[in-house]
């Protein structure tokens, strides 16, 4: 499994205020672009960071709920945030693993965000079918996601 940028941008904040913001998952609930639509919420925050564990659920079209569990699996702080999803036997198939990378970048921050796409990938033929519309699926999801981050952490600078 091939790890893939989802973004690359220019953030005019401090290293540490983009690094606050994606250390805690409960800041993407002020992003109305979020794919979870703002339904996260921390279950354990360690102090160190990693092992802290979030819960994000929806209710998706028809009633559906959807609910999942991840973990902090690695914390650098102001350099790097992983999250990765555990549990259910469907969130270790269909879901992967983020990592959010900070460094100085001017007068502000480049952030990148990795991903690394899901065991289903993995299974012979359907596998890699499936992969390419998770990818899709995960660009189109988030793509605005990062442009309101930009716009959010940008307005509580100017602020």
């Amino acid at each position: 499994m091939d790890t893939k940028v989802l973004a690359e941008l220019h953030i005019e904040a401090p290293v540490e205020e983009v690094y606050a913001f994606a250390a805690d998952l409960e800041h993407f609930n002020e992003l109305k672009s979020s794919p979870m639509r703002g339904r996260y919420q921390t279950v354990e925050k360690t102090p160190e960071g990693v092992g802290s564990t979030f819960r994000a659920y929806a209710h998706l079209v028809g009633g559906l709920y959807y609910e999942t569990t991840g973990r902090v699996i690695e914390a650098v702080p102001n350099e790097r945030v992983a999250f990765t999803t555990e549990g259910r036997v469907m969130e270790t198939l269909m879901m992967g693993t983020f990592v959010f990378r900070m460094q100085p970048d001017g007068s502000g921050t480049r952030l990148t965000v990795e991903y690394t796409p899901p065991t289903i990938e993995k299974i012979p033929v359907i596998g890699g079918a499936l992969g390419s519309l998770i990818d899709k699926e995960m660009v189109r999801e988030h793509d605005p996601v990062w442009a309101e981050l930009k716009q959010v952490l940008e307005a509580k600078q100017a602020a």
